[in-house]
């Protein structure tokens, strides 16, 4: 609860009518029923994926290879902005289908 609030229901006429366990059913409640906030790399898989069409495991191997190259490059003593050599490829499992 912000710091606002917390003190509406604290003090003044407000105090006592807001029992602790009432307001943490309040708390269960709305929790159950929010969103999940998305990671930053679920952000980012999905606008890599929207902005060039592939899918969201797709977006999210592209995502790793790329990572995978600015290591090797920092460890090679390269600058992380020089492009990496090659294409970026998809490698599949062998268990994963063709899409």
């Amino acid at each position: 609860m912000c710091a606002i609030h917390a003190r509406v229901i604290d003090h003044g006429p407000n105090e006592g009518q807001f029992p602790a366990e009432t307001l943490r059913e309040w708390k269960r409640s709305h929790e159950r029923t929010a969103l999940p906030v998305p990671t930053s790399d679920e952000i980012a898989y999905a606008l890599l994926g929207r902005s060039t069409g592939v899918s969201l495991p797709d977006a999210a191997i592209i995502a790793a290879d790329i990572q995978r190259r600015k290591v090797a490059a920092i460890i090679a003593g390269s600058t992380v902005g020089t492009p990496p050599e090659g294409p970026v490829t998809l490698r599949r499992k062998p268990d994963q289908k063709e899409r």
